[in-house]
């Protein structure tokens, strides 16, 4: 099985301050393609952010929707797609030839778990609701029509 030949890329880093969290967090931009016969392919990848003293580490980073498309096309779309699998990236504070502490790509909660956890809290309510709804029922005092005269028991001597 032959692979595609490899095309050089350039990775398009900034780095900014952000006051709310105190910290520098890095981004990758866009990432382009270049080839020597035509203009170079670029995608952007607003997605990709960690603080700027870790790495940014992803199982796939790519421009096709079954692996997330973290890399959408910028201007017309080409009739090929981007997989970049097991990546690292880390652009500042690089010391040694070692990548520091990962920032990973996976989100704290799948949108599956946000589904139950939201479901969950919706019945809890409902229930939490009907309970206070029941133990506020009190007995009537009198077991007759309230509106109507009182009933009248004649009791025999």
């Amino acid at each position: 099985m032959s692979r595609p030949p490899s095309r050089p890329s350039r990775f398009h880093m900034t780095s900014r301050r952000f006051p709310v969290s105190g910290r520098d967090w890095f981004q990758l931009s866009r990432l382009e393609l270049v080839s020597p016969l035509a203009r170079p392919t670029v995608f952007n990848a607003s997605q990709v952010t960690a603080p700027s003293h870790y790495s940014w580490r992803c199982a796939h980073l790519s421009s096709l929707r079954g692996f997330g498309a973290g890399l959408r096309p910028h201007g017309p779309s080409p009739s090929w797609g981007v997989l970049l699998q097991d990546v690292q990236l880390q652009g500042f504070n690089v010391t040694g030839l070692q990548f520091s502490y990962a920032s990973d790509c996976a989100g704290f909660f799948a949108p599956g778990t946000w589904m139950g956890l939201l479901t969950a809290l919706l019945l809890g309510a409902i229930f939490a609701c009907g309970l206070h709804m029941l133990l506020g029922l009190k007995t009537m005092d009198r077991f007759d029509d309230p509106k109507g005269a009182t009933m009248a028991v004649p009791q025999g001597e």
